[in-house]
């Protein structure tokens, strides 16, 4: 090998990439999963660094793509480029580590959070704490209205799809049928964004997908199997109606949450707290709350309602739904990524969805604003928030911390008008 001017062995600028077993690529998705406080960017920036970065696991094109396809379909953006990596480098069993590790830790944390909000609920500390709290979560809603209107409504059809689904969701709209509505009004007024993408080969093209063995295959769906005999069991004995209705509303609500998830909260609170009815506004509104102080995805809050409802079963079954759409339409895009991007119709319809999501969520924070800000102090508190929230870049759990702290003081100084 030559040498260059100084005498040294001329190193190559590509490194080779750094394989993964499937039990170290569950634990780099668990370890993100545990850490991942700050929300969606928070966990990009560290699934990029794990796997383009520090192991050179996937190309920044690959990664690039796992990030367009969470934009595009429903879900949390982070989750569901997790399931495309996992998938990229170990098949399906990679999809379900990745989505499995993202989501438990927020999970057990959230499963341990929400017997001790139900037994303690009432103690006058934690119902001053989560006064405190309560207009952060209209904060919160709001301020992801804004970042969603500013990247969406950059045209007067995407403003008039947002306006009337935020009119029609304040008269008592349905939200699942209002973001079919603002899809099909996208595909009419909409103009789609940027144009096909270039032809020739991608660096997903020249990278096959990893295949698990016929032994993980053969061990996954025992696993799987033995767990549907211990749920079937034990929901034959608690009675399958919650439970059923609990799987309905999660992969319902899973289906459409597109912009993120905070797009999640009006969907999640038209089946839990208006015909079941599961909680109450306040308990929905604290269960919100509880999702922010956690890592990872904010959709754990069904963990919260299925807990609520049917105890640990109801919690897992709630929190499975819910991820399960995203989980199997990731797949399926990795197929279709090309074709995805630069269908006309398909652009068009995600504009509109994404304006309608703005709509929905700007409705949500008014609806959940009415119900749980009762007092000048909460107003200001939360007015604080959100201009904390816009103007700084604070991680959001500590300003839900922050005004949790400052609620109890009010709370017990007597200061609660």
């Amino acid at each position: 090998m030559a040498e260059d001017s100084a005498g040294r062995e001329p190193t190559s600028e590509v490194e080779a990439p750094r394989p993964l077993s499937l039990w170290q690529l569950f634990g780099v998705f668990l370890r993100i999963g545990a850490t991942g406080f700050g929300g969606v960017m928070v966990l990009i920036g560290m699934l990029q660094e794990h796997f383009v970065e520090r192991r050179r696991a996937v190309t920044a094109q690959e990664f690039a793509e796992g990030v367009a396809i969470g934009q595009v379909l429903p879900g949390p953006v982070a989750i569901d480029a997790a399931i495309y990596l996992g998938y990229r480098l170990h098949g399906w069993l990679g999809a379900l580590a990745a989505s499995v590790g993202m989501i438990l830790p927020a999970f057990l944390l959230m499963l341990a959070l929400t017997p001790l909000y139900l037994h303690y609920g009432i103690v006058p500390q934690v119902q001053g704490f989560f006064f405190g709290v309560r207009p952060v979560v209209v904060a919160l809603i709001l301020a992801a209205g804004w970042r969603l209107g500013k990247r969406s409504l950059s045209r007067a059809g995407t403003v008039v799809i947002a306006a009337a689904v935020l009119a029609a969701m304040l008269l008592g709209g349905n939200a699942i049928l209002l973001i079919l509505l603002s899809g099909t009004l996208g595909i009419l007024l909409c103009p789609a964004p940027g144009g096909p993408s270039p032809a020739g080969p991608t660096a997903s093209a020249d990278r096959q997908t990893a295949r698990p063995s016929a032994g993980r295959v053969i061990a996954a769906l025992v696993v799987v199997l033995a767990l549907a005999g211990v749920l079937a069991l034990q929901a034959s004995r608690q009675g399958a109606g919650d439970l059923l209705r609990l799987a309905f509303a999660g992969l319902r609500v899973g289906t459409f949450v597109f912009g993120g998830g905070f797009a999640m909260v009006p969907l999640l609170e038209q089946y839990v707290v208006g015909p079941a009815p599961w909680l109450t506004h306040q308990q929905f509104v604290d269960a919100v709350a509880l999702g922010q102080i956690t890592p990872g995805p904010l959709l754990v809050t069904a963990t919260f309602v299925g807990y609520k409802v049917s105890g640990v079963l109801g919690a897992t079954m709630a929190t499975a739904c819910i991820f399960l759409p995203s989980f199997f339409m990731t797949i399926a895009a990795s197929h279709q990524l090309n074709r995805i991007r630069s269908n006309f119709y398909v652009q068009r319809c995600v504009k509109g969805v994404e304006a309608g999501v703005v709509g929905l969520v700007v409705a949500s924070a008014v609806l959940i604003g009415w119900t749980s800000v009762h007092s000048v102090i909460q107003v200001v508190i939360g007015v604080a928030a959100l201009v904390v929230l816009l103007r700084f870049k604070v991680e959001s759990w500590w300003v839900v911390l922050g005004a949790g702290v400052v609620g109890l003081a009010a709370t017990v100084v007597g200061v609660t008008q």
